[in-house]
């Protein structure tokens, strides 16, 4: 007989496993970077400021018949992250921000797809930024044509909770806590 503690640690890793079989089964697309693009929006001393990742890759698969079937791993680096503000852009590779030294990447790492209206797909995963991991839910529009797909979304993250903003920068009147990422991705179906 299985006993209680075995049961619950067995249960929590289900219930944080990738569904391996549904992304698997799924067609890869490969994406394209130059017609994609993630991009944030924040506030930073009562200003908003806004950039995007200039380097990251992406391992898609979806299977349009079937939205609940595929799944995403995007990998990101830190050091990429560009304000248009040489400044800034240094500032956010700092220990107190990104410490881009440290974890020079993050990492989201889709778990399920849940259909959602006509177009739409809430995707359930893990962001692991600056060492720390936390399940999201991003809803997406998908938009696909023959062997083109376009993936659109914006999503909300207090920074806060992944310990990006610490010392001064702790501060929510000098550095806001919520990060808007929104992103487009573009891809073909691949061969």
């Amino acid at each position: 007989m299985i006993g209680r503690r075995a049961f619950l640690v067995g249960a929590a890793a289900w219930s944080v496993a990738p569904d391996v079989k549904a992304q698997a089964a799924a067609p890869r697309w490969i994406v394209d970077p130059g017609r994609s693009r993630i991009g944030f929006q924040a506030q930073a001393a009562g200003e908003s400021i806004s950039g995007h990742v200039g380097a990251w890759t992406a391992d898609l698969r979806l299977d349009p018949a079937q939205r609940s079937r595929g799944g995403v791993t995007l990998v990101l680096q830190t050091g990429s992250i560009r304000t248009g503000v040489s400044e800034a852009d240094e500032l956010l590779g700092q220990p107190d921000l990104l410490h881009t030294a440290r974890h020079p990447t993050a990492r989201f790492v889709s778990r399920t797809l849940a259909p959602r209206g006509a177009d739409g797909v809430d995707v359930v995963g893990d962001l692991t930024l600056k060492g720390v991991t936390r399940r999201l839910r991003v809803p997406a529009s998908i938009s696909v044509q023959q062997d083109r797909a376009t993936a659109t979304g914006r999503l909300t993250i207090d920074r806060t909770l992944f310990g990006v903003g610490q010392g001064a920068w702790g501060d929510p009147q000098l550095f806001g806590r919520n990060l808007l990422i929104n992103f487009q991705l573009s891809a073909r179906r691949s061969a």
